[in-house]
């Protein structure tokens, strides 16, 4: 019990660093604890009026805060009951988008992996149990740090430049196996979801990504899926199975068996992907 209230106290004192520092990236100043409370960050970030929206999906928006463009804030008015509900199954309290998406954030940065910089995340108050009363409009937000980048991963290797997609697929290469190796799947890991960064690429839109301590194979499928799907075809098939094979080799699966039958399972994936418009991928950025 001791060590229970230990980590939730952790937790509680994380959160109000979280909150403060998104309001001093703001501009305001937080004042004394409890002067401005996650409620009143929550009715700041749902009043904001973007100029132009960076991501819209229903009921979900990413923008740069107004008047900050170092800070951006992804905001949702609701959940989808399949994501909380294995939450619940799995005897963890489900987690409102926000919460989900900046806990994933920190767990990764905790991990190595180049993500944005968490700045807060706010809820609604008794949003888990009126979500299991079937109601799915409890707010949340996320405020985080912008990736400075001039394009995500799809345009770079769109333009088609040999030299550079090389080097930008054996990075990707790289990076995913060690996503897969720590335990970690996307479950929308489209190419527009890495961010060409000064540094490398850095890996956005993690609110579904899940950690288990051994995944099934299906889901790394489906991760591989995507960015195949999302390809463009200056990416060609001989750099696709190059791909494929820096990822098994990384694994230490590499052989010719293994890399036939990842191909088949990945590509058979993707045609079913390809049958329907990806639900949580921008319908502007949806691969083509």
């Amino acid at each position: 019990m001791e060590r229970g209230a230990a980590s939730a106290e952790r937790a509680g004192t994380l959160q109000e660093d979280l909150q403060a520092r998104a309001w001093l990236a703001a501009g305001f100043d937080p004042g004394p604890p409890g002067r401005r409370g996650p409620e009143a960050l929550l009715a700041l970030l749902f009043s904001l009026v973007p100029a132009r929206t960076l991501r819209r999906m229903p009921g979900r928006e990413t923008f740069l805060w107004p008047g900050r463009p170092d800070c951006v804030v992804k905001r949702s008015a609701g959940d989808e009951p399949r994501d909380w509900w294995r939450e619940l199954r799995d005897g963890a309290r489900p987690r409102s988008p926000g919460r989900r998406e900046g806990e994933n954030l920190l767990a990764l940065a905790a991990g190595g992996f180049p993500v944005p910089r968490t700045l807060a995340w706010v809820e609604e108050r008794g949003a888990a149990r009126l979500r299991l009363r079937g109601r799915r409009g409890q707010r949340s937000a996320l405020v985080m740090e912008w990736v400075p980048h001039g394009a995500d991963l799809r345009a770079r290797l769109a333009a088609g430049e040999p030299g550079e997609a090389h080097r930008l697929l054996a990075e990707l290469a790289r990076f995913v196996a060690a996503f897969h190796g720590a335990g970690w799947y996307h479950r929308d890991l489209y190419l527009q979801h890495f961010a060409c960064g000064p540094a490398g690429l850095v890996l956005l839109d993690v609110g579904r990504a899940r950690r288990e301590r051994a995944p099934r194979e299906r889901w790394l499928v489906k991760d591989l899926a995507a960015l195949l799907l999302s390809a463009p075809p200056a990416v060609t098939r001989a750099a696709r199975l190059r791909f494929l094979r820096r990822w098994l080799a990384a694994r230490g699966a590499d052989s010719r068996r293994a890399r036939r039958r990842w191909a088949r399972a990945v590509g058979r994936k993707a045609r079913r992907l390809a049958a329907h418009a990806p639900r949580h991928v921008d319908p502007g950025e949806a691969a083509r």
